[in-house]
């Protein structure tokens, strides 16, 4: 059964919080596809948008898939989900939680001088 203190598990072993050009990224890993398809099924009941795809690399002899959730309002609601149970990523998990709470999204109508409301 996918919950999350199975996916807090898949990612520590397998996950990474990256950060390219001010965007941030969550991505689990993985030789087999299947569980990435089940851990996205229960993000997605979650109301949580993730990418699967795969990764060919020259220097690795068996292609990999990687879950990827890359929008800042999908990675605040993983990490919430994620944090309780986390051991070995859960400092860089705190880290970037903390983080997005301290400067939420800004949707067009802040950006633009309206309330946002």
């Amino acid at each position: 059964m996918v919950n999350w203190p199975y996916i807090a598990g898949f990612f520590d072993g397998e996950g990474c919080i990256s950060q390219t050009g001010g965007q941030f990224r969550v991505t689990i890993s993985q030789k087999l596809r299947l569980p990435l398809e089940k851990i996205q099924a229960f993000l997605i009941a979650e109301g949580i948008e993730s990418k699967i795809k795969l990764s060919a690399s020259k220097s690795r002899a068996v292609p990999m898939y990687n879950l990827t959730i890359f929008k800042k309002r999908a990675i605040e609601p993983f990490l919430t989900g994620v944090r309780p149970y986390l051991l070995v990523k859960k400092q860089q998990a705190e880290d970037l939680w903390r983080y997005l709470r301290l400067f939420p999204i800004r949707t067009k109508e802040k950006m633009n001088g309206g309330s946002g409301d």
